[in-house]
């Protein structure tokens, strides 16, 4: 059950690179207090990969699910001390596995499989 272990690993990830994204709202120390993505970064990041020519031109809005995206939305120092920076080629190949492979019947879905996410996670 790679497969399945794979899309499990890339949901993960997301949920990872999420909670450096995040801020706290308004409820800030208290029992619910909830966070949200930090949009601009997540703009930042999306316009920092057009000019790459990671991600097509035209597309105008940022992919909450693209692995890359969140990554470079991680202020560059906090990729480095937490050691994500070492795994950015892997995060940009498998950066959208859980929205390409989740639905096995689909015609777009990835065909293979590896660990190499869980080993990331780890």
């Amino acid at each position: 059950m790679l497969d399945i272990a794979q899309i499990n690993a890339a949901i993960g990830m997301e949920i990872l690179l999420k909670s450096f994204v995040s801020k706290p709202d308004d409820k800030l120390g208290q029992v619910n207090e909830t966070y949200k993505l930090d949009d601009d970064a997540l703009k930042a990041a999306h316009e920092y990969l057009k000019t790459a020519e990671s991600i097509p031109a035209d597309r105008r809005y940022p992919n909450r699910h693209d692995l890359l995206t969140l990554f470079y939305a991680i202020p560059g120092p906090v990729r480095q001390r937490i050691r994500l920076d070492r795994r950015e080629h892997w995060i940009e190949k498998y950066r959208d596995v859980f929205t390409k492979a989740r639905y096995r019947y689909e015609k777009s879905a990835a065909k293979g499989s590896d660990d190499i996410l869980i080993g990331i996670l780890d």
